[in-house]
C-alpha cells in the first residue's frame, strides 16, 4: 500500500506539471487528489497537489476533498483544507456536508474544527442531513456520548426535529441510550416533548419496556399523565402492553392509578380486557377503584367475565369488586357469563354466591335468558344454585312458559322434573299448555298434562285447551286433551262451550267428535243461541245438515225470540230455510212478535224467500201481535209482486187488520195505483169498511184521488 500511496504522489506531480494534460483530463487528476487525500501521508503531496487542482472539486460521488478527510478523521488534512479554501457546506450526493460524515465516524476533533469553522463562516451548526438528522441526532444514533457532549458544549440545538418529528432525546429514548438522554436531559433537554404521535420519552419508555430508561425519566420528573394522540397517559400504554413492573413504578412515581383512557378504560379494565392477571394482582394490591366504569359502563369485573377470563374474574372479586353490579343494560356478571353460555364461569359465579334473581333493563333475571336461549347445562345449574324457578319476566312468562314457545321437549322435561309450577300464567293469562296447544305442540302438551297440568285451565278469556284447539283445527290436540279428560261443556267469558266454538268455525269433523263424547247438542250461548243458529250465521249449510242429522233441536229459540228458521229467513238464506224445514222444523213457528217465518220475508221484501215459503206450504193466515197478516204487511207496503204471490197461494182476500182495512184498504191508504188495480181485477171486496166505516173507495177520496177512476160506477161510497 506504501509503495501505492507513493506511486500515487508521483503521478500527481507529474499530471500538475503537465498543464495540458489537467486540462484535458481533469476528472482523472481530481480522482487522483481524491486518492491522495484519502490515503497519502505527505501533506506535501496535497499541499502541491491543490496549487492547480480546485481544493473544492466533487468526485463522481460529489464528494470534495474535505468529506475524505473528515471520514478519516484526519485532522491535519481537514485543518489545512480549511485554510486553503475548502468550503465546509458542501453536500455529496448522499446530501451529507463533511460535518455529518465526521459525527457519523466519531471524529470529536475534526467535528470541533468543523463546527468552529462553520461558526466562523456563518454556517449553520444545526444543518440536517437527508433525513432531517442534525449533527446530535447522528451522535445519538451512534450513541457517542462524548460526541453529544462536544456538540452541546458547541450550544448545538437539541430540540430540532428530523422528518419523522423527533429531536434528540426522542431517538435516544426510542433507541434506550440511557447515559446519552441522561446527556441530553441534563443539557436542558425538553423532557416532556412529544413526537408526532404525541408520545413523550416516558411513553416511548414504557412501550419498550425500558425499565431503567422509565426510572431515569421519573427521576428527572417526567410528565405521568401526558397524553398521546390516542388520549393514552404512559399508565395506559404500560397497562395495554402487560408491563407489570413499568406500571408499578409509574404508580409510585405519581401516575394517576384510576387514570382513564378515550373509551374511559381504566388500567384495571385494561388488564381485565387483556387478560392480564399479574397485572390485576399488582393494580389491586395498589388499591386501584374496583368499581369504576368505561363509556359503555363496563366495570372491569364485566370486562373480564364478557371476555370469559375465569381466572382475573376470580381476582377481582376475591379482590373486593361488586360481584352484582350491572353493566347499562342492567345486565351483572352473571347475565354476561350466561348469555355467553359460558358454563365455567357461571359455576365461578355461583361460587362466589352472586344475586341470581337481579334483573336486567329487560326485567329478565339470568335464568329467563338461560332458558330463552336454550342453554340446558346453564339452567340445571342456575336452579341448583337457588335461582327461583318460577320467576316470571316482564311479559309474565315463566321459564317454563319460555321452553314451551320454543317447543323444547328436552327442556320441558327439564323443568318438570324441578317440579316448577304448572299453573302459572302470564301476563296474558296463558299457562304453559294453553301456550303449547295454542302454537300447536302436541308432544309439549302431552308432556304438560302427564306431569299434571290441568287440562281445563283457561286464559284470561276463560278458553280452555280444548276451545284453543278447537279455533286452530288441531285435531290431533282436541284428540289428546278429550284422551285426558277435558270437560267438554267448559264455557268461555262469553258463554261459549267447544262444541259451539267448533261450530262457528265450521268444523264439521271436530263437531261429530265432540257429540261423540257426549257434548250437548243443544247447548246454548248467553244470548240463547243453538248451534243451528251459529250455523245459520255463518251460512253454512254443510254444519247445519250435519246437526241436523246429529237430531238437535230444530225449534228452540234465542233470546230474542227466534228459532232457526226464523234466523234463516230474516238472514235470507233460502238453501238453509228449505234444509230447516225439510228437517222438521216448524214452517209456521212465530218470534216474540208474532212474526211468522213468512212475515219475516214479506218484511224483508224477500220474493223468493216467500216464493220457497208458499211452496213449503206455510200458514198465510197466522196474524202477528199487531194482527197483520202477511197479506196486509205487503199491501201496506206497496209490494205488488208479493200480494200476488200471495193471493194466488190462496190469502183470504176479505182479512182485515186491527183497523179493520183490508189489503185494498191499505193499497188505497197508502196510494199505490199499480196495486189498487190489481187487487180491483182479482176482485177483493169493495164493500168492507174499516172501524172509521169508511170503504176502500172512500179512503181513496181522501187520500188518493189519482185511484179513485179505478172504481167502478155505482160502488157505494
Amino acid at each position: 500500500e506504501t509503495d501505492s500511496y507513493i506511486n500515487a504522489s508521483k503521478l500527481v506531480f507529474a499530471l500538475i506539471r503537465d498543464t495540458a494534460t489537467y486540462r484535458n483530463r481533469k476528472m482523472y487528476v481530481v480522482f487522483l487528489l481524491m486518492f491522495t487525500v484519502s490515503f497519502a501521508d505527505s501533506d506535501n503531496v496535497v499541499e502541491n497537489s491543490t496549487r492547480i487542482i480546485d481544493v473544492n472539486s466533487q468526485d463522481p460521488n460529489g464528494a470534495v476533498p474535505l468529506h475524505l478527510a473528515a471520514n478519516r478523521c484526519d485532522t491535519n488534512k481537514v485543518q489545512w483544507l480549511i485554510n486553503n479554501g475548502a468550503m465546509v457546506n458542501i453536500r455529496n450526493n448522499a446530501r451529507d456536508l463533511p460535518l455529518h460524515v465526521a459525527v457519523n465516524k466519531g471524529c470529536l476533533d475534526v467535528v470541533a474544527i468543523l463546527v468552529e469553522a462553520e461558526e466562523f463562516r456563518g454556517a449553520n451548526k444545526n444543518v440536517k442531513d437527508r433525513n432531517g438528522n442534525t449533527p446530535l441526532h447522528l451522535a445519538v444514533y451512534g450513541k457517542n456520548p462524548e460526541m453529544v457532549k462536544l456538540l452541546m458544549a458547541k450550544k448545538v440545538d437539541i430540540e430540532t426535529r428530523n422528518e419523522i418529528q423527533d429531536v434528540p432525546l426522542i431517538t435516544a429514548v426510542w433507541l434506550g441510550f440511557r447515559e446519552v438522554a441522561g446527556l441530553l436531559i441534563k443539557g436542558g433537554a425538553n423532557i416532556n416533548v412529544k413526537n408526532k404521535d404525541n408520545n413523550t420519552p416516558l411513553h416511548l419508555a414504557v412501550t419498550k419496556n425500558d425499565i431503567e430508561m422509565v426510572k431515569l425519566l421519573l427521576g428527572k420528573g417526567a410528565d405521568t399523565e401526558a397524553l398521546n394522540k390516542n388520549g393514552d397517559v404512559p399508565l395506559i400504554t404500560a397497562a395495554w402492553n402487560g408491563f407489570v413492573e413499568v406500571a408499578s413504578l409509574l404508580i409510585d412515581g405519581g401516575a394517576n392509578k384510576n387514570v382513564k383512557d378515550h373509551d374511559g378504560n381504566t388500567p384495571l379494565h385494561v388488564a381485565a380486557h387483556k387478560n392480564y392477571a399479574q397485572l390485576i394482582t399488582m393494580l389491586i394490591a395498589k388499591k386501584v377503584d374496583l368499581e369504576v366504569k368505561n363509556d359503555i359502563r363496563d366495570t372491569p369485573l364485566i370486562t373480564a367475565v364478557w371476555r370469559g377470563f375465569r381466572k382475573v374474574t376470580r381476582l377481582l372479586i376475591e379482590g373486593g369488586a361488586n360481584r352484582n353490579v350491572g353493566n347499562k343494560d342492567n345486565n351483572t356478571a352473571l347475565h354476561l357469563a350466561v348469555s355467553k353460555n359460558n358454563i365455567e364461569m357461571v359455576r365461578l359465579l355461583l361460587e362466589k354466591k352472586v344475586d341470581t334473581e337481579a334483573v336486567n333493563k329487560d326485567q329478565d333475571v339470568p335464568l329467563t335468558m338461560a332458558t330463552f336461549n336454550g342453554f340446558v347445562v346453564i339452567i340445571s345449574l342456575l336452579m341448583d344454585g337457588g335461582a327461583n324457578k318460577n320467576v316470571q319476566n316482564r311479559d309474565g312468562n315463566t321459564p317454563l312458559h319460555l321452553v314451551v314457545y320454543n317447543n323444547d321437549r328436552e327442556l320441558v322435561k327439564l323443568f318438570i322434573g324441578k317440579k316448577v309450577d304448572l299453573e302459572l300464567k302470564n301476563n296474558i293469562g296463558d299457562t304453559p299448555l294453553v301456550t303449547a296447544v295454542w302454537w300447536g305442540y302436541k308432544d309439549v302438551a302431552r308432556l304438560l298434562l302427564e306431569g299434571g297440568a290441568n287440562v281445563n285451565g283457561g286464559n284470561r278469556d276463560n278458553s280452555t285447551p280444548l276451545h284453543l284447539a278447537i279455533i286452530k283445527n288441531n285435531t290431533e290436540l282436541v284428540n289428546l286433551l278429550l284422551e285426558k279428560n277435558a270437560d267438554v261443556e267448559a264455557a268461555t267469558g262469553d258463554g261459549s262451550v267447544p262444541l259451539m266454538t267448533a261450530t262457528s268455525n265450521g268444523l264439521q269433523q271436530l263437531v261429530s267428535r265432540l257429540i261423540e263424547r257426549g257434548a250437548n247438542k243443544n247447548v246454548q250461548d248467553r244470548n240463547g243461541n243453538t248451534l243451528l243458529h251459529l250455523a245459520i250465521f255463518n251460512s253454512d249449510e254443510e254444519m247445519v245438515k250435519l246437526l241436523l242429522s246429529q237430531g238437535v233441536d230444530k225449534d228452540r229459540k234465542s233470546v230474542n225470540g227466534d228459532s232457526p228458521v226464523l234466523a234463516a229467513v230474516w238472514l235470507g238464506f233460502r238453501g238453509i230455510t228449505r234444509l230447516l224445514i225439510e228437517g222438521g222444523a216448524n214452517k209456521d213457528i212465530e218470534n216474540r212478535d208474532n212474526n211468522t217465518p213468512l212475515h219475516l220475508a214479506v218484511v224483508k221484501k224477500d220474493v223468493e224467500m216467500v216464493r220457497l215459503l208458499l211452496d213449503m206450504k206455510v200458514d198465510t193466515e197466522i196474524p202477528n201481535k199487531d194482527r197483520e197478516v202477511p197479506l196486509t204487511t205487503a199491501a201496506w207496503n206497496g209490494l205488488e209482486e208479493i200480494v200476488s204471490l200471495l193471493v194466488e197461494a190462496g190469502a183470504k182476500k176479505h182479512v182485515t187488520n186491527k183497523d179493520g182495512n183490508t189489503p185494498l184498504h191499505l193499497a188505497a191508504l197508502r196510494c199505490y195505483p199499480s196495486l189498487v188495480k190489481y187487487l180491483i181485477n182479482v176482485q177483493f171486496p169493495l164493500d168492507i169498511k174499516n172501524r172509521d166505516g169508511f170503504t176502500a173507495y172512500k179512503v181513496a177520496v181522501n187520500h188518493c184521488a189519482d185511484v179513485l177512476p179505478l172504481f167502478t160506477v155505482g160502488v157505494d161510497n
